[in-house]
């Protein structure tokens, strides 16, 4: 389920990208591989992604501990990462021993501003009780005012499926990849976007006064915002 709330997200934005000119005068591709929720597997496809020279950065993976188990692949190849959704102090505070590359750059509120109760995975997989309350660094893209034109737009890619959470997330992502990659003066490398997206970041590797989003609940099985 998150990786199909993440996909189409991605799809709308290199489409909008493209149809508006590209990066730098450079079409965009996505590149897509599931490491199925796994450590080993989300090792592995970085590692396969890391072979590919045309690959500039990553978003991913979305879970605290695939994300950490590809966490030092990442470091030796200089690829960037953008982590959405996971809390920022879930993840190291620097590279593998030996990388001064700051290959990872989280974009999630510190872990205890969102500890009140389950986490947005475990409601986003279902099975969570009426009223539980629980806190969320992204939110349903409905609560957000200026996501409406996103909302419409994600319809087109997705058959109509309503976006969740990490749909959100994922699209600002790679806005702010695109953003990176636009303001790189020497082409579209991996250390000149990696070097744009570190000055975006805070010296912690994470972007400041992220909001949180408490949510509960309802009986349908709804998340409703609270505040």
């Amino acid at each position: 389920p998150v990786g199909y709330d993440a996909i189409y997200a991605a799809r709308l934005a290199v489409r909008e990208r493209n149809t508006s000119g590209g990066v730098g005068g450079y079409r965009v591709e996505l590149v897509a591989y599931d490491d199925g929720g796994d450590t080993q597997a989300a090792t592995e496809r970085t590692k396969q992604l890391a072979l590919d020279p045309q690959v500039v950065a990553v978003i991913g993976h979305f879970r605290v501990d695939t994300t950490r188990a590809a966490w030092d692949v990442y470091a030796r190849e200089a690829l960037p990462l953008i982590a959405p959704v996971i809390p920022a102090d879930a993840l190291p505070d620097s590279p593998c021993s030996g990388c001064s590359f700051p290959a990872a750059f989280r974009t999630g509120p510190t872990s205890h501003a969102i500890s009140e109760s389950v986490s947005l995975e475990q409601v986003f997989a279902g099975g969570v009780t009426t009223g539980t309350v629980f806190a969320s660094g992204a939110p349903w893209p409905r609560d957000v005012p200026e996501a409406q034109p996103f909302i419409a737009n994600y319809r087109t890619v997705s058959n109509g499926a309503e976006p969740g959470p990490y749909a959100w997330a994922t699209y600002q992502a790679v806005q702010m990849l695109f953003d990176a990659m636009a303001r790189e003066p020497d082409g579209l490398t991996r250390r000149g976007t990696g070097a744009q997206l570190a000055r975006r970041f805070s010296a912690q590797g994470k972007l400041p006064n992220v909001p949180v989003y408490v949510y509960r609940l309802d009986s349908q099985g709804q998340p409703v915002l609270q505040r």
